[in-house]
């Protein structure tokens, strides 16, 4: 069975909408995976819905043109972000692998997760982690919060729901934005 299109965008489809959480102060992600020659990848797209709304299946406006200056300069930063991001290679930051301006707003074409969120496992376990574990853990998340501020991002939300852990228990630092 097929996956349901949804939309598209550039030569891939939106199957379906992963996720809506974590609203930042610039951008509320929309968090869905998407196909291109039958590889999956995570597609987060710029869309503050304080500020604009979709307006169809691709096209995004304004609630108000007052707005414009502040959503052209979140829009910006997004892209210019996701682009730096693209640059940065550790096995616990989410690859970014492009990003682009599309549809009156951007995406951010990035490694498609499998694991669960921290804070899901920490509420699924029967006992608290073993220091070792959390230490290996840390030591991982350091590493690539060294990287991202080497690149001269900073991540500004690190929280237990922002780190995925995938099934071989790696962690990797999620909303970097």
């Amino acid at each position: 069975s097929h996956a349901r299109r949804d939309r598209q965008v550039r030569d891939a489809f939106v199957d379906a909408a992963l996720t809506g959480a974590g609203i930042p102060v610039l951008h509320v992600p929309v968090q869905a995976r998407y196909t291109l020659r039958d590889v999956q990848e995570a597609l987060r797209e710029f869309l503050p819905s304080h500020l604009a709304v979709r307006d169809g299946p691709a096209s995004v406006v304004l609630r108000s043109p007052d707005e414009a200056e502040r959503f052209a300069l979140g829009l910006r930063f997004f892209t210019n972000e996701g682009k730096l991001l693209s640059g940065l290679d550790d096995p616990a930051l989410v690859q970014v692998f492009k990003a682009w301006e599309e549809n009156g707003t951007a995406y951010r074409a990035m490694t498609l997760c499998h694991g669960r969120n921290m804070a899901e496992t920490l509420q699924a376990r029967w006992k608290s982690p073993s220091e070792r574990s959390l230490r290996a853990l840390l030591d991982m998340l350091l590493g690539a919060l060294d990287q991202l501020h080497r690149g001269g991002v900073q991540h500004r939300d690190i929280a237990p729901r922002n780190v995925m852990l995938e099934p071989d228990g790696r962690p990797v630092l999620l909303d970097l934005d």
